[in-house]
């Protein structure tokens, strides 16, 4: 560019605004053919070196190669494959090799990247939450499981993170709750984990020894009943119920074992093997966890 070119382009552009703009003028007038004239590939080799460096009004990036100044940074607006030649340093939260930030190399002790934290393996696998199974009240180290149901989510956090939960892959969270839907004698009721047994009209959840039943034949609700109410010969039963073992009882608390032993069980119970010899009545999940674990925090 000569003399006089230079000079007629700067007056012009200082009249209409301000010095900077008319050095990013300047700048895009000088660059601009440049960049259009080499290849796509050369442009993004020429940039390279701008990836993910500071940038501003004095500094810009290299707009042919799909960087933009974006949160003060030189980074990628559309597609990262396109951006940086060689190696990308693009997934900077779960990239082991640029971790949090780029040329990061996670340790062999911590080789997971975790939102942008090296974090160590959970039982040969990397996850965002490990946790180690409690028997007995007491910790197993070595019964490490990532937390893969809900899509990783920890079902309920205790202060202080020591006694977090998570469910199993065949367990819903609900309200902080691990349920097994249909089994255990237990069912999601409308968004809560609840009694089989004590879930009326798919929506309300029965107290504490209340059951759920018909009052009448000709009715279509359900209400909330007492558990305990004693029989002779059934006359005293709701519909669906049967004097069973001396109770009124219907559905998971029916145990019938082939001694002859007939029971109902309690309203928080529910038959296991009801047919079996063995049939006994055990607690249904809601109240007894089926997956209480200690968080392993890095």
């Amino acid at each position: 560019m000569d003399d006089h070119r230079f000079d007629m382009l700067a007056r012009a552009q200082i009249g209409a605004s301000s010095r900077r703009q008319a050095l990013k003028l300047l700048i895009a007038g000088f660059l601009g053919p440049v960049l259009t004239n080499i290849g796509h590939e050369e442009a993004v080799a020429s940039c390279g070196a701008l990836f993910n460096q500071k940038c501003g009004d004095n500094t810009p990036c290299c707009g042919e190669a799909g960087l933009r100044c974006m949160d003060r940074r030189c980074r990628c607006k559309k597609d990262w494959d396109h951006c940086q030649p060689g190696p990308a340093c693009q997934h900077l939260k779960r990239d082991p090799d640029h971790c949090g930030t780029c040329g990061k190399k996670c340790p062999t002790n911590k080789p997971c990247c975790i939102n942008g934290k090296c974090r160590e393996l959970c039982n040969d696998e990397c996850c965002g939450d490990c946790f180690v199974t409690v028997t007995d009240d007491e910790p197993d180290p070595d019964s490490a499981i990532c937390c893969q149901a809900e899509n990783g989510k920890v079902c309920s956090k205790k202060p202080g993170g020591d006694d977090d939960r998570c469910c199993y892959p065949e367990e819903k969270c609900l309200k902080g709750q691990c349920c097994r839907d249909g089994e255990y004698g237990e069912t999601n009721c409308a968004g809560t984990c609840c009694r089989e047994s004590a879930c009326c009209n798919d929506k309300t959840c029965c107290k504490q020894g209340q059951v759920c039943a018909r009052k009448t034949k000709s009715s279509s609700k359900e209400s909330c009943v007492s558990a305990n109410r004693s029989c002779n010969t059934g006359a005293n039963c709701y519909p669906g119920e049967e004097c069973h073992g001396g109770t009124c009882c219907s559905g998971v608390r029916l145990c019938k074992g082939s001694g002859g032993d007939d029971h109902c069980c309690n309203a928080g119970e529910y038959c296991e093997f009801p047919e079996a010899p063995g049939a006994h009545c055990v607690p249904v999940h809601t109240s007894d966890s089926t997956y209480r674990s200690h968080r392993i925090r890095p």
